[in-house]
């Protein structure tokens, strides 16, 4: 593999989105940090990122009740690759979305509009830069299938 820029890396998701603060969404959210996520949804959502062999790394965080993350690293085009995750794990996103402070965009159908979340999602209000618009990856912008076939992973 030829050697990368220093400052190359796939790309980034550092969605940052504010939670309700109502009792009943404070308790569900509780709820998910004290073991549903873990015990309901892990293995399924593991599943699905290592299944779509675009995505690098992931997380979700929630910093002081206050705010929910999901952080990641992943190959493509964000539009694409958040198309994909709404396919594939709806029920989890809309469980996750119950929990934002935010009014989602709604289609004629009353469901979320698809195109207009992923904006919003990706928007710099949401989707926060890294400090100098930068990121640091070791592996630099090789796509996760390159790496896997450079290493000779097998799922």
């Amino acid at each position: 593999m030829p050697k990368a820029d220093i400052f190359s890396t796939p790309n980034i998701l550092n969605a940052t989105l504010p939670l309700k603060q109502d009792a009943q969404s404070q308790a569900a959210l509780k709820k998910l940090i004290d073991g549903d996520f873990k015990k309901d949804w892990a293995t399924k959502v593991w599943g699905v990122l290592k299944e779509s062999n675009m995505v690098h790394y992931a997380r979700f965080t929630v910093i002081d009740n206050k705010y929910l993350q999901i952080l990641t690293e992943f190959d493509g085009d964000f539009i694409a690759y958040s198309e994909y995750f709404a396919t594939h794990l709806p029920v989890f996103f809309q469980t996750l979305f119950t929990l934002v402070d935010a009014q989602l965009p709604q289609g004629d159908d009353g469901k979320p509009d698809l195109q207009k979340v992923f904006e919003y999602i990706g928007s710099k209000k949401v989707n926060l830069p890294c400090l100098g618009g930068v990121a640091f990856s070791a592996i630099g912008p090789y796509r996760v299938q390159e790496v896997k076939k450079a290493l000779d992973v097998t799922d």
